[in-house]
């Protein structure tokens, strides 16, 4: 496990908190307890982690929480503890974005498992921003000229209609299809449609 990556707790039974955060530390990994999710909210910055909470806490609630955090474009995976497990509030949370959820009492294999999967998760959903951050930097650095060639690439134009449609020469069509594919770091065509379908995509 990175060292970087942090387990938040969110319980408002510290014994409960207490317990899985010593779970998680025999198993080398940072944990950081809270006891009402106001708490966490107040210090969380968006920094590599999971966040396991409580589902019912006084005030503001567990799916409470989630819903702030995808509000607020925090992506850090959720895993819900509770020993209130009805179909339809597993269903719920699920929709809004939980990664899981466990009904207590649970094996520490089952928390073990699910903390394993978050920082997969959380490893894979940034490196999926940081491309889509770079690539969306290398679009925006094309001037207005390479942009059109590169919406008529995408479209499958060949130079030739290229030229054709934007009234210029071919030489021209070509210098701008080559500088539009060292611009965006590719090699082909097909390249270069993939990286614009993942930057609209928004995922892989």
């Amino acid at each position: 496990m990175e060292t970087e990556f942090l387990v938040n707790i969110v319980d408002d039974d510290s014994g409960s908190r207490e317990s899985i955060s010593e779970l998680l530390c025999s198993l080398n990994l940072a944990t950081r307890t809270f006891s009402t999710a106001e708490e966490f909210l107040a210090e969380y910055d968006g920094a590599p982690g999971c966040l396991i909470t409580d589902l019912r806490m006084p005030a503001m609630s567990g799916l409470e929480l989630l819903v702030v955090l995808r509000e607020r474009s925090y992506e850090i995976p959720v895993i819900f503890v509770s020993g209130f497990a009805e179909t339809s509030v597993v269903v719920d949370v699920m929709q809004r974005g939980a990664l899981t959820f466990l009904e207590k009492p649970y094996c520490q294999n089952e928390l073990w498992n699910a903390v394993r999967t978050a920082v997969k998760h959380d490893a894979d959903s940034r490196s999926e921003r940081e491309e889509r951050q770079e690539i969306e930097s290398r679009l925006n650095s094309l001037n207005g000229d390479e942009q059109a060639v590169l919406e008529l690439l995408i479209e499958g134009y060949s130079n030739k209609r290229i030229a054709l449609h934007l009234d210029i020469g071919l030489r021209t069509a070509e210098s701008r299809r080559r500088a539009v594919l060292t611009t965006m770091q590719v090699d082909s065509v097909a390249r270069l449609v993939q990286d614009v379908m993942i930057l609209n995509s928004g995922h892989r």
